[in-house]
């Protein structure tokens, strides 16, 4: 940051503005893999619980017959 005189008033100063570079944020790459883990997971156990029941009922139907 810099001042400017404009020499009329001999201390009149102007305020230089410099611009600052735009930066995004970028996560960190364990993050991104700990979502992408617990999303893993997450599914995985749904379609147990899903799939488990399913089994169970075929074969109590085949025993049943």
């Amino acid at each position: 940051m810099g001042y400017l005189g404009d020499g009329s008033q001999g201390r009149a100063y102007q305020q230089l503005f410099q611009l600052a570079p735009v930066s995004s944020s970028v996560p960190e790459p364990s993050s991104v893999l700990g979502l992408l883990a617990f999303g893993t997971l997450g599914a995985g156990a749904v379609l147990t619980r899903k799939i488990k029941p399913s089994k169970s009922t075929g074969k109590e139907l085949e025993k049943d017959s």
